[in-house]
């Protein structure tokens, strides 16, 4: 099972019809799996973006739910 990385939670919110009725809703979070430096995590879409931007992950294509060719290699040594 992947660890959960991230601070963020969902979003409530109403659904307003054109009768201006309102029921309540639920915005879910984009959760992915991806492997960061062959752990597997569980994280947005967006937290892995920034991820990639920061250099946690070194020039490695994030991939959801496959370690990519390089990370298998770099484990293997």
């Amino acid at each position: 099972m992947a660890n959960k990385l991230t601070s963020k939670s969902k979003n409530f919110a109403n659904n307003r019809s054109h009768a201006n009725n309102k029921s309540n809703r639920v915005q879910n979070l984009n959760y992915q799996k991806f492997t960061i430096n062959g752990v597997k995590v569980k994280t947005t879409a967006a937290e892995a973006r920034t991820f990639k931007k920061n250099n946690a992950i070194k020039d490695k294509k994030i991939t959801n739910s496959v370690i990519t060719e390089e990370v298998k290699e770099e484990k293997a040594a």
